[in-house]
């Protein structure tokens, strides 16, 4: 070998002081840690953060409880468009509502009164 090559050489060793075998394994394990913390930043994104997984299920389950009362309102709203389409056709229901509203008789009509008993009264 020649001058050159030598020292070169000799920089080679004292700047990589560890064998090739330990060398590999320092680089595997540094490799192996690299990829760790790219998955648990990766995670940490997916499943933090504003638009993250947790989120996504919380705002999926305020959907659902949304979509349910939006449910038990149109129910509601049949209901009443129900009650209003009566009242503007059947004069007899319309007629019954207002007495039971206004607590009104007809002359003819008698009206029964119960009244419920407390407890400790039936002894």
């Amino acid at each position: 070998m020649n001058e050159p090559e030598e020292n070169r050489e000799i920089e080679k060793k004292k700047f990589l002081r560890f064998d090739p075998e330990k060398r590999r394994k320092i680089f595997k394990r540094t490799r192996a840690a690299l990829y760790i913390l790219a998955l648990l930043i990766v995670l940490a994104l997916f499943m933090g953060g504003d638009s993250g997984l947790i989120k996504l299920i919380g705002y999926k389950r305020y959907e659902k409880t949304l979509q349910n009362q939006l449910a038990l309102e149109e129910l509601r709203n049949d209901s009443l468009q129900q009650v209003l389409h009566s009242l503007k056709s059947d004069s007899t229901y319309l007629e019954r509502m207002i007495r039971e509203k206004s607590k009104m008789v007809k002359d003819d009509e008698r009206i029964y009164l119960f009244h419920s008993q407390e407890k400790g009264k039936n002894e």
